[in-house]
């Protein structure tokens, strides 16, 4: 009876924080929706994309720089709470923050007089003063939330990012209209610095007392276990923003940046939230593959790649059906373009929900060198496509090379898991082709309440052939929808 206590306690809280998780994600959903509606217009095209390419370079630096902080405290703080309680937290906090500041200022010092190179003569002096001393409070912040990660205050770790866009999304609008561009990135400043108080405070226990030693080599084996997370967060995070980056480059043209900057957003934040269900069944997968029931495994694995393709191609399908009707309705008139650059985007979701299941199974089977090498090869071919294709296409290059370097990463862990893969490649192709029916509801497309129409029409007759055809069913969400609120298989 104990024991079942224990895992029932386990299981509640589990299902606590999962549930605190998932709430502060779809949190910025309408956040995110009312940043579109008004940064974009209020900025105008030409200062939304200077700001974003600055934006860019931040959460770029910010990566290159990040050593696996939260993955170093998600496996180490609870093991040193268990073996020396708060006092061992204390050292290895008060130790990695000033061996954090020491890195940090000499890369910030480092990245001034890069930007003062390549922008000098675009930005004044102080808008990368500013942008530098945002990067610094930024990394500084993060090992605080990576110590409350580790601690499992997933409320006060979870917060951080609809904070982040409600203080953005005030003072942006705020500053812009007193200091212009300026004004952008000192509210950059500002919400970090905001940020970065609340994290110290919320960890002020863990400062109390402790000395601050450095002490680099009782650090190294944390550094040492954070290193292949940290190269695949500086991966993806290159990955998901150098595009602005490369558009501005190659057409010296901030709306190019804009208009494609504002679909990525949307890309990005959509595929994360239909991503984290995924990675919430992980310790039920591990557990399958620990007892030897791999045959539950394989069917569960169809069905997240099953539904979660399905669900992109209902996003994909809103987009394409009405967007053309509600973008300059709702982000404004010379913002239009944003359309082809968002369907391309969209599109390629499938082959990065087939990616992430991939991923899944090189954590489930302990092969984290194969994600990284999949992950290598996909921002290799995005550079790469996107060198040849912007040039041409302009902000449009960028959104097909995400598309093909999606496919890459999806090819490279189908590859790498052959036999897990091989049946979830089969479903995920057959629940797209279905897809195949949006195409008389693409008339439909132009104005507001048509495009409306149009996609609740999709969405019944979609919904009807995959259920009619048996790629669906309801026992099957029922049954995922339950395992991912107790992340524990019976």
């Amino acid at each position: 009876m104990r024991d079942k206590g224990n895992v029932s306690d386990e299981a509640i809280l589990t299902t606590k924080n999962l549930s605190k998780i998932a709430a502060f994600k779809a949190a910025q959903y309408p956040l995110l929706a009312v940043f579109m509606m008004l940064v974009p217009r209020t900025l105008g095209a030409e200062i939304y994309g200077e700001y974003v390419l600055l934006l860019s370079i931040l959460t770029i630096a910010d990566a290159l720089i990040n050593f696996g902080i939260e993955e170093i405290c998600a496996r180490f703080v609870p093991e040193m709470e268990m073996r020396g309680g708060v006092a061992e937290v204390r050292r290895f906090y008060s130790s990695m923050l000033l061996v954090k500041a020491i890195v940090d200022i000499v890369a910030v010092t480092g990245l001034l007089l890069l930007l003062k190179y390549i922008y000098g003569d675009r930005f004044p002096n102080a808008y990368l003063i500013a942008l530098v001393s945002t990067v610094f409070l930024r990394d500084l912040q993060n090992t605080a939330y990576a110590l409350l990660f580790g601690l499992n205050k997933l409320s006060r770790f979870s917060a951080r990012d609809p904070i982040r866009r409600a203080l953005s999304l005030g003072l942006v609008l705020l500053l812009v209209h007193f200091y212009g561009l300026f004004g952008a990135v000192l509210a950059m400043f500002l919400v970090e610095a905001l940020l970065f108080s609340l994290g110290f405070y919320w960890t002020r226990t863990y400062l109390a007392h402790s000395r601050f030693d450095l002490k680099p080599r009782s650090l190294m084996p944390y550094v040492q276990f954070g290193f292949i997370f940290y190269l695949c967060w500086v991966l993806t995070n290159i990955w998901q923003r150098v595009g602005n980056v490369l558009i501005d480059k190659f057409t010296h043209d901030p709306h190019q940046v804009a208009i494609f900057d504002i679909p990525n957003q949307i890309f990005i934040i959509t595929l994360s939230g239909i991503l984290t269900l995924f990675s919430a069944l992980v310790p039920m997968f591990v557990k399958l593959r620990m007892s030897g029931q791999e045959e539950k495994l394989m069917r569960w694995s169809r069905r997240m790649v099953k539904y979660g393709v399905a669900l992109c191609t209902i996003i994909f399908a809103g987009f394409a059906i009405a967007g053309p009707g509600l973008i300059p309705w709702v982000i404004g008139g010379e913002y239009s373009d944003i359309y082809r650059n968002g369907a391309v985007l969209l599109m390629g979701g499938v082959a990065f929900v087939v990616a992430k299941m991939g991923i899944v199974f090189s954590i489930v089977y302990n092969k984290p060198a194969r994600y990284f090498a999949g992950l290598t090869m996909a921002v290799a071919s995005f550079l790469l496509a996107a060198a040849v294709l912007i040039p041409r296409l302009q902000s449009m290059g960028a959104a097909v090379a995400t598309g093909i370097s999606g496919v890459v990463l999806a090819v490279a862990m189908s590859a790498f898991f052959k036999e897990q893969m091989i049946h979830c490649v089969r479903d995920a192709i057959l629940v797209a082709g279905a897809a195949v029916v949006i195409i008389p509801f693409l008339g439909f497309r132009g104005g507001v309440v048509s495009g409306l129409v149009g996609f609740l029409g999709f969405v019944l007759v979609y919904g009807l052939l995959l259920a009619t055809t048996g790629l669906v069913r309801v026992r099957e969400i029922k049954e995922i929808i339950e395992a991912i609120r107790q992340r524990a298989a019976s």
